[in-house]
């Protein structure tokens, strides 16, 4: 199941984000839901607002036939990227979606994508916690 909600143009900046100038203006962004999922059971949403400056030719992209993400890498080059991993509660329009209450614990991926100077795209993705795990396998350092 993939349910695309794409709402077209917008003057928006995603929140918590910063510009990576000292410039205050705004890009014209174009942003898009998308809830993913198999069988019936939502598996995460993803809301994303990508910077038509940097990437004009998303205007036409049917994101139900090809996910942003995937399209994304495939058109759009990019030269620095950002992660943020962080646990939360779901927003109210999130929880709905994703058939979870606004009280679950969400594991949330924030990733910011820079192609120089240029913003390229913020995305937010937000997924039910309780079926997912972070493992990491490390060994001590040596030196």
């Amino acid at each position: 199941m993939a349910t695309s909600c794409c709402r077209g143009p917008c003057a928006r900046r995603p929140r918590r984000t910063a510009p990576r100038s000292d410039s205050t203006a705004r890009p014209r962004c174009w942003r898009c839901v998308v809830c993913t999922g198999r069988t019936g059971a939502p598996f995460g949403l993803e809301e994303r607002l990508i910077n038509l400056s940097a990437a004009p030719e998303v205007e036409g992209v049917d994101f139900a036939a090809s996910p942003p993400g995937g399209w994304l890498l495939a058109h759009i080059p990019w030269t620095e990227a950002e992660h943020r991993i962080s646990a939360a509660h779901p927003a109210a329009g999130a929880a709905k979606l994703l058939g979870v209450a606004a009280t679950a614990a969400c594991l949330v991926l924030e990733r910011r994508t820079w192609r120089g100077d240029d913003r390229i795209t913020h995305v937010r993705l937000t997924f039910p916690g309780e079926a997912y795990d972070l493992v990491a396998r490390f060994t001590p350092n040596r030196g």
